[in-house]
C-alpha cells in the first residue's frame, strides 16, 4: 500500500493503529506557460487527506486548484478534456485557488480538515504556470493520508 518514495508512520495508542502515508505527487521546474493536471490518490479509506504546495512563480505566478469526481469508473486522468470532474477548491478550503507568486518561494499546507473530499472517488490538482514566456516556475506538490481515528 506504501510507495518506495512513501514513507509509513505508525503509532499505537491502547488499540488504535494510526497510520500516515506521504508520498510526492509532482516535482516539476522551469514549466512552459500552460494549464496542467495531475492525479491525487484516491481519499477513499482515508480519515484525513492534506497537501503541501511548494511552488515559485519565476517571473509570473503558478495558480493550484483541487478537482474531485464521485464516478467510481471516472480515470484518473491528467487530460484537460476529462468531464467528470468539478472544482471544489472553495467549498472544501474556503478559498478559490491557492497562488505560488513571482520570484519568491511560496509554501501553502493545505488540509481538509471538516473531511469533505472523504466523500469523493477521486482527486486530481489542476495548476497553471503564466510566466509570460519565460517559462521558469517551478512546483512541488507532497500530498499526506491518515488512516485511523
Amino acid at each position: 500500500m506504501v510507495g518506495a518514495r512513501g514513507k509509513l508512520l505508525a503509532s499505537i495508542n491502547r488499540r488504535l493503529i494510526i497510520m500516515i502515508f506521504r508520498k510526492e505527487l509532482l516535482n516539476v521546474t522551469n514549466m512552459a506557460d500552460a494549464t496542467y493536471l495531475t492525479k491525487a490518490q484516491s481519499p477513499d479509506g482515508f480519515s484525513e487527506v492534506a497537501w503541501e504546495l511548494i511552488g515559485n512563480g519565476g517571473t509570473g505566478t503558478v495558480t493550484l486548484k483541487i478537482w474531485a469526481t464521485m464516478e467510481d469508473d471516472a480515470t484518473p486522468t491528467t487530460t484537460a478534456t476529462a468531464t467528470d470532474y468539478v472544482d471544489v477548491t472553495l467549498d472544501t478550503f474556503g478559498v478559490a485557488n491557492y497562488i505560488c507568486g513571482a520570484a519568491a518561494t511560496t509554501r501553502h499546507l493545505v488540509q481538509d480538515e471538516l473531511k469533505k473530499l472523504s466523500n469523493f472517488k477521486w482527486l486530481r490538482w489542476q495548476y497553471i504556470a503564466a510566466t509570460g514566456g519565460a517559462d521558469d516556475a517551478d512546483l512541488t506538490i507532497k500530498q499526506a493520508f491518515r488512516v485511523g481515528a
